[in-house]
């Protein structure tokens, strides 16, 4: 069967387009990117297969009209055939015309294509790049089974199925899985069974869960009884924790009556010791008054006989010279004043010039340092001006020659255009001469015009030559070497310029040969000749402004060498003055931080700064003089000091000559005052004797009282009296305490705690307590689950004698034992299906794998170049595996993207080579190769040509160079260009580069 043409009555952006393909069985059909070429294949699917209503309505074109066409088959039994299928008639079934008129229907078509489905032909005759692009994205062991299948089929149909089969078997079943529904069916009948067991269990317990109550009533009743004793028990400890403070306090009552017996005491002794102690009271409150004022004024007298000093001449002496030290300090002062602002003089000074003090002190700067500095600056300031001016000519070149590239583009963008320039001239001649004479003349103008570019041509190189010439003599004779230089640039640009000139010739001969094959044009008006002289002209005007601008642009650049060459130089002068500036820095080093133009004004600074470190050496020496004398002063004082007191030295000198006057004063005021005080010591005794006097009598009595209580002191005296009055308001309180112990216990707990022999610890009590508590709650706690127990044994026999959860579980049963079988049902068809579909493979794979096998094989080699030379299946891991020609294996999964792909299409080719015994339908193959390198095209190219022999072969495709070359169709792409134009337009843009 062979595709002869298609007419597309409508189908996505194709209307009413016929196409005839060319004769040969090796059909290229070419289009830009977005022209249609996947449509027209869709199209030729649909016309021999089909497509749903649905999907016809996504090729619905959108300026309207009917979905379908007709395609025009070549086939060996019938011959002609048409085959026409239509979205909105007969339903879109196909209808088919034979050569003599006679029209069939659907079947016949089946009948031609063998019964395949569409599926199955684009399996086998039909690929392109987007199942290369669905191969890349597969993992490497999914990509050999993939290709095995392909070898299988031409499909990837297989693998597909067989997926699709083991994803239902795991989603039904797995050994040890929980999530398939096989497994929770199984689950389910697991936990249905022991439900089951437990309710035949329970059948048999109801019995012993009647036994189990009567045991728990029975042990409710005895912690009933329990729990009342303990309660009684609980009370009693109570009680008595809240009687044990009083329990306690009676015991320590007795303890203490037991541990403190009291001693005989004088009748109304506190009341008589008390009216002693208000008469001594006031006598020796006298007493201890003027013994206080006594001890003081010796104290006194004492400490001022201390305090007085043998050195007062010796104080008076330094004393006086106070005058003498004052006027050091202030000259002192002054001195230190005027050598510190001096020196911050010279300090500031030096740090603004980064200088040290003492590494200055060590350079001397001789009178002839100043002029060598001065003539480093003016070198340096000539140098600068020099190298500005040459920069700023250099910018001034640079922008000009800008300014002329900008002129010169601008003139080629706004000129003429060459074409138009032709047009226009062959108006003016064709004005001028009329006719075929007017044709000539044409015609030898452009001859005239090409042979005096010829000659021009000539003439350039004839220049360019001499100037190569003189350059090269040149050099023999000029020492510089610029201008040799710039005579060999100018004769490479005399060079070039003939060498365009000769080209522009050839074209403008190729132009004439067309202008000899075109007619005469029509007959113009004087409007259309004034119009075309006036381009002429502008065009012209504008290759003479251009012309210009290209011999000022080359001036420019021999002006931009001589200002490099003045350059170097200058850099050379620059050298030899740094070379200078070095040796300067080396002998001074702190000029390195200033530039060598501050350098003469630096030595007039660092002058005076050395006559200034010349005066504050000399005020250095005064100052010492004057802080001498200032020092033997100080040093008098401080000796004084050291005898007396040497806290002061720490003190200021002003301060420590007016302590010294303060002490002078003072010292002669002490011989006054210890005098006086003398005389107040003897009036204080004679005092202290006539108190003396009047206390007597009563600390008699008073001794006499203390030794009939066994007192030392009245302190023990009030004690004794307290023990004896305590003692009674024990006694008191003791019978108050019992009778609150009877009226909280009564006489049983008062025996059974023997609370009047030894009262309880609270610490032992308050455990007992707890203990109680603890035994009470456990109890308490039994009862409330003995209840609970008893309730629930109610309730299970109760349940027992009315329970329907056993029938209910065997029916349970049965239903989850149904839907499992389904499901097992199920399963057990898919697995089926899988065995079948690995079974059908591999007697498949032994059949006719081989021979596909075989025949990609050859495909494989040719398109790797010989690099793979085998192709065989693994038949322990049903593989396909490859050998290289080193004899290495390799895996799909081992392979390149690339050389998957080509192992992909030999695949295929190599399938529908083998069925072209049944069929010999047309491959189809849309831009599968676009990422084949140049090598492996041409060789998939003839591998294609060959199989062309036995089956038509049509390839879309984007490359417009492999449809020339193979003589295919170029679909339209709505843009028509003229080749003259074209030619014409590139002959303007290389006359504007020249």
């Amino acid at each position: 069967m062979k595709i002869q043409a298609l007419h597309i009555y409508g189908f996505g952006r194709w209307r009413d387009f016929p196409i005839t393909l060319p004769a040969n069985d090796f059909v290229f059909i070419s289009g830009d990117n977005e022209a249609g070429k996947s449509t027209i294949r869709t199209f030729i699917l649909f016309v021999l297969f089909g497509l749903p209503p649905k999907q016809r309505m996504h090729y619905q074109p959108k300026t309207g009209g009917p979905v379908g066409g007709m395609l025009v088959i070549h086939t060996k039994n019938y011959g002609e055939v048409r085959i026409e299928r239509v979205h909105d008639r007969n339903n879109g079934a196909a209808v088919c015309r034979l050569a003599n008129g006679e029209e069939r229907d659907e079947r016949f078509l089946r009948e031609l294509t063998a019964n395949l489905t569409q599926a199955a032909y684009q399996s086998i005759y039909s690929f392109s790049a987007e199942d290369l692009t669905e191969l890349h994205g597969l993992t490497g062991e999914d990509l050999g089974e993939v290709l095995l299948s392909v070898g299988l089929t031409g499909s990837d149909h297989i693998y597909h199925t067989n997926k699709r089969l083991e994803k239902e078997l795991e989603d039904r079943f797995k050994p040890k899985g929980k999530k398939p529904i096989l497994n929770q069916q199984l689950h389910a009948l697991e936990e249905v069974d022991k439900q089951q067991v437990v309710s035949e269990a329970e059948v048999l317990q109801y019995q012993q869960v009647i036994e189990e109550k009567q045991e728990l009533v029975d042990r409710l009743e005895e912690v009933d009884r329990i729990i009342q004793r303990q309660r009684l028990k609980s009370s009693s400890y109570v009680r008595l924790q809240k009687v044990l403070p009083l329990i306690q306090e009676y015991h320590q009552i007795v303890h203490e009556t037991y541990q403190a017996p009291v001693q005989t005491f004088p009748e109304h002794g506190k009341e008589r010791l008390h009216r002693l102690q208000e008469s001594l009271l006031p006598l020796e409150s006298e007493h201890r008054l003027l013994l206080s004022k006594w001890k003081e004024k010796r104290h006194r007298k004492d400490q001022l006989q201390v305090e007085s000093s043998l050195s007062l001449d010796k104080a008076i002496e330094i004393l006086e010279k106070k005058p003498s030290y004052d006027q050091a300090d202030q000259d002192a002062q002054r001195l230190y004043d005027s050598i510190r602002r001096i020196k911050e003089q010279v300090s500031s000074e030096l740090d603004e010039l980064h200088i040290d003090e003492h590494e200055l002190r060590e350079y001397d700067l001789p009178f002839y340092i100043e002029e060598t500095w001065r003539n480093l600056k003016n070198e340096a300031q000539v140098i600068d001006g020099e190298e500005e001016r040459l920069l700023e000519d250099e910018h001034a070149l640079t922008r000009q020659k800008k300014r002329l590239k900008e002129q010169m583009d601008e003139l080629k963008r706004r000129g003429p255009n060459e074409e138009e320039v032709v047009q226009q001239q062959k108006i003016v001649n064709s004005y001028v001469q009329e006719g075929a004479q007017g044709e000539g003349s044409q015609l030898n103008r452009v001859e005239m015009t090409i042979k005096e570019k010829k000659a021009a041509t000539k003439r350039w190189f004839t220049v360019s030559v001499i100037l190569l010439i003189i350059s090269s003599l040149s050099v023999f004779f000029v020492s510089n070497l610029i201008v040799p230089f710039v005579i060999v640039v100018i004769g490479i640009v005399v060079a070039t310029a003939a060498f365009f000139i000769r080209r522009t010739a050839s074209e403008y001969s190729q132009l004439l040969e067309s202008m000899k094959q075109k007619e005469r044009p029509e007959e113009l008006s004087e409007a259309d000749y004034l119009q075309a002289k006036q381009l002429i002209e502008q065009y012209d005007k504008a290759r003479g402004e251009y012309s210009y601008m290209k011999d000022r642009l080359r001036q420019l650049e021999h002006e931009t060498l001589i200002i490099s060459e003045k350059g170097h130089n200058l850099k050379e002068r620059k050298q030899r003055l740094g070379a200078l500036i070095d040796e300067q820095t080396t002998v001074y080093p702190f000029l390195s931080s200033l530039k060598s133009g501050h350098w003469e004004q630096l030595y007039h600074l660092l002058k005076q700064v050395k006559e200034k470190q010349k005066e504050a050496d000399d005020l250095e020496v005064e100052l010492k003089a004057v802080q001498q004398v200032k020092a033997d002063i100080l040093q008098a004082l401080d000796d004084f000091y050291s005898t007396q007191n040497g806290e002061a030295a720490r003190q200021s000198v002003s301060d420590k000559f007016a302590a010294l006057a303060t002490w002078v004063e003072k010292q002669q005021a002490m011989t006054v005052e210890i005098s006086r005080i003398q005389e107040e010591v003897a009036h204080y005794e004679e005092e202290l004797q006539r108190v003396n006097h009047q206390i007597y009598p009563h600390q008699t009595e008073k001794s006499n009282l203390l030794d009939r209580a066994c007192a030392n002191d009245v302190e023990q005296f009030y004690e004794q009296a307290m023990l004896v009055e305590q003692k009674r308001e024990r006694e008191k309180h003791k019978e108050q305490l019992i009778v609150q112990i009877k009226s909280m216990l009564n006489q049983q707990d008062q025996s059974a705690f023997e609370i009047w022999e030894k009262p309880k610890d609270p610490s032992g009590l308050a455990v007992e307590i707890d203990e109680i508590d603890r035994e009470l709650q456990s109890l308490e706690e039994e009862q409330k689950s003995l209840q609970e127990n008893i309730a629930e044994k109610k309730h299970r026999l109760e349940f027992l004698e009315s329970s329907e959860q056993h029938s209910k579980l065997l029916h349970q049963r049965s239903v989850e034992q149904s839907a499992f079988n389904e499901q097992a049902k199920e399963w057990a068809v898919y697995q089926i299906a899988s065995k079948v579909l690995k079974s059908t493979k591999a007697r498949y794979q032994e059949k006719h794998l081989p021979q596909v096998i075989k025949r990609a094989e050859n495909f494989f080699m040719r398109l790797t170049l010989g690099k793979y030379d085998r192709l065989f299946i693994d038949q322990n891991a049903a593989h396909l595996v490859v050998q290289d020609e080193q004899g290495h294996l390799y895996t799909t999964n081992e392979l390149s993207r690339g050389t998957a792909d080509q192992l992909y299409v030999a695949l295929r080719l190599a399938l529908g080579e083998s069925m072209s015994h049944t069929i010999q339908a047309p491959f189809i193959v849309d831009d599968a190769f676009v990422n084949f390198d140049e090598t492996r095209r041409k060789v998939m190219m003839e591998l294609l040509r060959s199989l062309s022999n036995k089956n038509q072969i049509i390839v879309f495709t984007y490359r417009k160079d492999l449809a020339e070359e193979w003589n295919g169709y170029f679909l339209p792409s709505g843009k028509t260009k003229s080749r003259i134009r074209s030619q014409i337009g590139s002959i303007n843009d290389k006359m504007f580069s020249d």
